[in-house]
């Protein structure tokens, strides 16, 4: 299984040249960066919430190490003309290698984003037809070096665009929504499954708060049928299943005795504002001893056929590595 590091915190660069090196040392795959400007806390936009710009970092990444995947997860195609967002990710692959390079593409969600840069955000529809389109472009790009789309939101005209000889990146979607999977079906070697949208419209304030809440409500059983409606959508186009791989971001994981995990599933429903909530039911949480999460990780591979998972930064990502995953592999041998 691969290990992501989801890097969603502004450092330094002597600071991002240290933690690459741990990074390496102990396994990690690669770095995926999101794309936002802030995530506002309780409302409020402080410095404190400014978030990394992605291609500047990722670019620092694969400057810094000879080996660690990069990509975004994702950039919001509803922000600027994705023709700027593909020359971008086809740069990051001309320096470094397709095969180093993960182009994450996502509809857009924060709608404080939008009003802070003076910009109506489009209806969920149109962000969608935006996002399918912005696929469309990125293909041809990669595959062709040039594209053209009249589209309904999107148009290019015999834009050219090199990759390099190292070949295309790997396109990962991220979302939840059966509109989204449509779009994943079509073009995606990759989707991370975010938070159904089954269980809480984000709305358009507060969104991080909201967010977190319709994480913490997702169930297993969600993406599994998430998973199934994907292998349906792929049937369809006549894609094979297995050439679309699955992901989902660890946002909590904690490692502590048996006898802690119900206080700090407790303490996480609360931080949360969450109430009537089966936190072991969520596919986002890993809270336990090793051998609980060995075994927790092990079911959601096997239900979810997920064959990537993205992680915080942090001392459990060593614990993770060391001694979750070597038992999670060969679990998954036997």
């Amino acid at each position: 299984m691969e290990v992501f590091v989801f890097m969603n915190s502004k450092v330094s660069a002597e600071g991002l040249a240290e933690r690459i090196g741990r990074w390496e040392a102990i396994g990690v795959t690669g770095v995926l960066v999101p794309d936002h400007f802030f995530f506002a806390r309780d409302g409020q936009r402080s410095v404190e919430t400014v978030q990394p710009d992605p291609f500047v970092v990722l670019a620092a990444v694969g400057a810094m190490s000879t080996r660690l995947k990069v990509g975004t997860m994702v950039a919001n195609t509803s922000l600027v003309h994705p023709a700027w967002i593909v020359r971008h990710l086809a740069e990051l692959a001309f320096l470094y290698g397709g095969d180093r390079v993960i182009a994450g593409f996502g509809a857009g969600w924060n709608g404080e984003e939008f009003d802070a840069l003076g910009m109506e955000m489009p209806s969920y529809r149109q962000r969608i037809e935006r996002l399918g389109e912005a696929l469309e472009v990125a293909v041809q790009c990669f595959q062709h070096g040039t594209a053209t789309l009249a589209g309904g939101s999107v148009t290019v005209r015999d834009l050219p665009m090199s990759i390099g000889s190292g070949g295309p990146p790997r396109i990962l979607v991220g979302g939840g929504s059966d509109a989204l999977l449509e779009c994943a079906a079509r073009y995606a070697d990759h989707v991370d499954l975010n938070g159904s949208s089954r269980r809480m419209k984000l709305g358009r304030v507060q969104v991080s708060s909201a967010e977190g809440v319709r994480r913490l409500t997702t169930t297993i059983d969600d993406l599994e049928a998430s998973v199934g409606r994907l292998n349906q959508l792929l049937d369809a186009t006549q894609r094979e299943a297995s050439s679309v791989k699955h992901s989902v971001l660890l946002d909590s994981v904690e490692f502590c005795d048996r006898a802690d995990v119900v206080g700090r599933q407790e303490a996480l429903k609360v931080r949360r504002g969450v109430g009537d909530v089966r936190v072991n039911e969520c596919p986002y949480v890993l809270i336990g001893t090793s051998d609980d999460i060995v075994e927790a990780l092990a079911e959601r591979e096997g239900r979810l056929g997920l064959s990537a998972v993205l992680v915080f930064d942090g001392q459990h990502l060593e614990v993770l590595m060391s001694e979750v995953l070597p038992r999670l592999t060969a679990t998954v041998d036997s």
